[in-house]
């Protein structure tokens, strides 16, 4: 049982059943039509489910579908979309508030709140369609630029082979040769000079050790020393250094002194390695003979092993004045008197050709810097395209701010349209200008309940209260908030085409340049020539080997420059269409003309459908207002009657039209049919002869509207006024007692009605 009594529940509401029933309404009309949002809240989520998933995920897709953070994982990007929707689901059905914001914010974007997006949307569209071909285009130009130059290199180098015949072949087959046997002489030259090389060096490695031993003298030398009572060993270096000054003081150059010191080194490096080894054999053989021999018996034969016995220094010095003799007493074989010249040409000599085997290795630059002019042309061509891929990614990035901005003026569009709802809520007089069928259901009541009604409104009520039509002209206020708009338009229609024809001539051009550029180079020609050497001997093998020459070169073939053109990318004039041409009709009629119609539809059919109550108060306000404006236009204008008919200066005005044509055709059947020149005494509305009733009596001017006529009783208020009949505090004619105490009577009884039921409204809501 409470199942069922909650499913009834959902479908029957109790108060709404007993206004239905007393109304005479059926159930579906008064779900849709009577009722309000606040009403049947439960049956109204359950119904709007399906509509609010499929508007909730049109609004994620224009509000953040360009802007998922999570979108580098599918499944979190689902997640994410899910969540917004869902979101946006529920609220979307549970709040009508939200629900009238989020619709007001959907219907204003149409309109000129949405200008923004569009706006966005076709400068998106313009990048992805012109802008991408366009850049795709420059591609392939850039890189048929590449290939033009690349296949021009190669045009150019076989010219210049063929023009410069069999030298290029010639140097480049022989120089590897050349540069071989160079090396092969160089390395020749090298060998035998060397040991007399290092010979005429001032000061080489063998002299820095020989002055190192010289510092650190033996420990056997210095045993010599004492032995010999020489105690002072400075005093016996200063006398060798002087000795050494007097023995080559006849050679004139240091290097040949330099020489003849390193001989005299030399030889005594001999006697010092010997010593060396004679000491370390002692030692070796003291040793074993300590080991080997009885201790008893090695006391007596060991000692004899000692190294200052055979090992002396004495034979050191005997060994150094033979050297020293021997360089004196043949000094003039070892080093004759043009030895110093001598010496000087081969260091000259040997310093010159050092520097001819520096000289001969330069071939290598030319060949390097030739090859860094090949590298030059796929730098260039890389050069190219990093730069158009800078160009896509700024691209990239601009896209991404601008649906960035996109977003942020979405929630710009729901603040206003919060603005929007709460000014309709909270103000009666906000955009409460608009006349609807309900304005005239009130004023149908009321002249069928015979009480004063506006049908129809005149002009200057109209004027007055700014009162128009839902689908009327826009309104000078209006007009003037599409300047703004339309300016937009304009400005973005012209970059469109600007970028559309660039596009088409872009392409067009280059259409034209890869069928009719097509290039042919052809070559022909032919180089011969032959060297040969005869002779016998090493310089002419040597010759032949390098300078045998037998050269024949035919060129004959054809290069095309149909590899290098590529057909461009041609526009997709269709895509164009729907992706441009399209949104600019849609913002030129639905948010620049017709905009104000949009907007006219929100407030009077939309926000009216979801807040009824609210509506018809304003439409009651409007009325009231309108109705209470006509009163005392009526009573100001009545005044002016009277007191123009008492001072006889009321009189009707002809225009000129009338005063021309009197009587005829002309006046009976088009000024009278088709012209408004009569005009109405009480309401001041100019009318056609055929909508007018003029008054009887002579000499009045009395001229009324069907509508003023019956409101008076069908009688003339000019004439009234002349006879006292009407003044200040009788205005008007009234209808018989009768008539007027019935009207009062359900006047009070409709009040009474009123109050009825608005307690019993209290005692359910209680």
């Amino acid at each position: 049982m409470k199942i069922l009594s909650f499913l009834v529940s959902i479908f029957i509401n109790k108060r709404r059943e007993k206004l239905r029933k007393k109304r005479g309404i059926s159930w579906l009309a008064d779900l849709l039509i009577y009722s309000s949002s606040y009403d049947y809240r439960l049956l109204r989520f359950i119904t709007t489910l399906p509509f609010n998933f499929i508007f909730s995920n049109l609004l994620y897709t224009v509000a953040w579908g360009d802007l998922n953070y999570m979108e580098y994982s599918p499944q979190f990007a689902w997640i994410f979309q899910a969540f917004i929707t869902f979101l946006l689901m529920l609220f979307f059905a549970y709040s009508p508030t939200f629900r009238s914001i989020l619709i007001v914010a959907v219907v204003t974007t149409i309109g000129r709140s949405g200008l923004t997006i569009v706006t966005w949307k076709i400068m998106d569209n313009l990048i992805n369609g012109p802008v991408t071909n366009m850049a795709e285009n420059f591609k392939q130009t850039a890189t048929g630029i590449t290939c033009f130059v690349a296949l021009q290199k190669n045009v150019t180098e076989e010219r210049f082979t063929l023009a410069a015949g069999p030298l290029e072949h010639f140097i480049q087959s022989n120089i590897a040769k050349g540069i071989k046997i160079s090396k092969k002489i160089i390395n020749t030259i090298k060998v035998i000079l060397q040991p007399f090389k290092d010979e005429v060096e001032e000061k080489t490695e063998e002299d820095e050790l020989a002055e190192s031993l010289k510092k650190y003298k033996t420990s056997i030398e210095e045993r010599e020393l004492l032995k010999n009572n020489i105690k002072d060993i400075v005093d016996v270096q200063k006398t060798n250094i002087s000795d050494t000054v007097v023995k080559y003081s006849k050679f004139r150059s240091n290097l040949v002194k330099k020489m003849a010191t390193r001989m005299e080194d030399r030889c005594m490096e001999i006697f010092r390695q010997i010593t060396t080894s004679c000491v370390s054999y002692l030692d070796i053989a003291k040793e074993a003979c300590y080991t080997k021999i009885p201790n008893f018996i090695g006391q007596h034969i060991c000692p004899n092993f000692n190294q200052e016995k055979y090992c002396s220094g004495i034979s050191e010095k005997e060994t150094k004045n033979k050297c020293d003799n021997l360089i004196s007493n043949n000094s003039d074989t070892l080093f004759p008197v043009t030895f110093d010249q001598e010496i000087q040409n081969f260091k000259d000599s040997s310093t010159h050709i050092t520097e001819e085997m520096a000289i001969s290795m330069h071939m290598k630059r030319i060949d390097g810097e030739r090859k860094t002019n090949v590298k030059l042309m796929g730098q260039l061509s890389n050069m190219i395209h990093s730069e158009i891929h800078y160009i896509q990614i700024a691209i990239e990035s601009m896209k991404e701010f601008g649906n960035l901005w996109v977003l942020m003026f979405v929630y710009i569009i729901f603040e206003d349209s919060v603005i929007f709802c709460r000014n309709f809520l909270n103000e009666i007089e906000f955009e409460n200008y608009y006349y609807t069928w309900y304005f005239w259901k009130i004023d149908n009541e009321r002249q069928k309940s015979k009480k004063t009604y506006l049908y129809p409104l005149t002009n200057a009520e109209k004027k007055i209260n700014k009162i128009i039509n839902v689908f009327g002209k826009p309104i000078p206020k209006e007009k003037k908030a599409m300047k703004l708009p339309f300016i937009l338009w304009i400005v973005l229609t012209f970059f469109v085409i600007g970028v559309i024809s660039l596009d088409h001539y872009f392409y067009r051009v280059l259409n034209v340049v890869n069928k009719y550029g097509n290039i042919i180079y052809d070559n022909s020609g032919s180089s011969k020539i032959s060297l040969n050497i005869t002779g016998e001997g090493i310089f002419v093998d040597w010759m032949r080997e390098m300078l045998s020459f037998n050269y024949t070169r035919i060129s004959n073939n054809t290069i095309t420059s149909n590899f290098c053109n590529k057909s461009p990318i041609k526009p997709k004039y269709m895509n164009y269409f729907q992706s441009l041409a399209l949104p600019l009709l849609y913002m030129l009629f639905c948010q620049v003309i017709f905009n104000y119609l949009i907007k006219r539809i929100t407030v009077v059919y939309i926000l009216g459908y979801m807040f009824r109550k609210r509506q018809k108060t304003r439409v009651i306000y409007l009325y009231n207002k309108i109705l209470y404006s006509r009163e005392n236009i009526r009573k100001m204008t009545r005044t002016k009657i009277r007191f123009e008919a008492k001072k006889e200066i009321l009189y009707h005005q002809d225009s000129a039209l009338m005063w021309i044509f009197r009587k005829g055709y002309i006046k009976n059947y088009i000024i009278d049919r088709f012209f408004k020149l009569y005009k109405c005494l009480l309401c001041e509305e100019r009318y056609q002869y055929i909508k007018i009733i003029t008054c009887n009596a002579i000499n009045c001017p009395g001229v009324y509207c069907y509508k003023c006529w019956k409101d008076n009783n069908n009688l003339c208020y000019a004439c009234l006024a002349k006879t006292d009949k009407v003044n200040s505090e009788k205005t008007r004619i009234i209808e018989k007692e009768d008539v007027y105490l019935e009207k009062y009577k359900k006047i009070k009884d409709s009040i009474r009605e009123s109050k009825k039921l608005e307690k019993e409204e209290k005692d359910n809501k209680k």
